[in-house]
């Protein structure tokens, strides 16, 4: 008997109990994801400006960099993030973040795919001492971490060191 599919599924709701393999099926999810991504885009690469529409790479609203996080593929996930705030267009402001970025279509997509990276790097980066590692020497991340109680802590990772700073808001 053949197994049906669908292909318009998109929200999935996952209720189990304890230890009966919730986040180890969620970990498949995404690095099947993350194989599909790579398989269609044939390789992990940066935008080529001037590349026609659509044509597969890390940047803009593809969200092969925050996926990488969540895999625990630091080094990639900060290669698309460098690469991501390289681009650019003269014409605007933030011109890393908003605006035509490489496919000519004057969105938000692209600077939300760099602050996600960046919030789950910093996210990875204080709960996890190799993540920390990972970064670069050069890169100091201040960060601000808000509790569902209200309480505020900030810090600072640094040279593969996280620092909370005590009595800061």
């Amino acid at each position: 008997m053949a197994i049906a599919t669908r292909n318009n599924l998109r929200n999935v709701a996952i209720v189990a109990h304890v230890d009966h393999g919730k986040t180890t099926l969620v970990d498949a999810m995404l690095q099947q994801t993350w194989d599909k991504c790579r398989r269609v885009s044939g390789a992990f690469r940066p935008a080529t400006l001037g590349e026609p529409v659509g044509t597969p790479s890390f940047a803009g609203w593809q969200y092969l960099a925050p996926t990488a996080v969540l895999l625990g593929r630091i080094a990639e996930a900060i290669e698309a993030l460098t690469e991501n705030c390289s681009l650019g267009n003269p014409g605007f402001s933030f011109p890393a973040m908003w605006g035509p970025i490489y496919d000519a279509v004057p969105d938000v997509d692209h600077g939300a795919n760099i602050l996600n990276t960046l919030h789950l790097l910093v996210e990875e980066c204080i709960t996890s001492p190799q993540a920390r590692l990972k970064l670069p020497a050069e890169w100091v991340i201040d960060f601000q971490v808000f509790s569902p109680t209200g309480d505020v802590r900030t810090g600072r990772v640094e040279a593969g060191a996280i620092t909370f700073i005590e009595g800061a808001t």
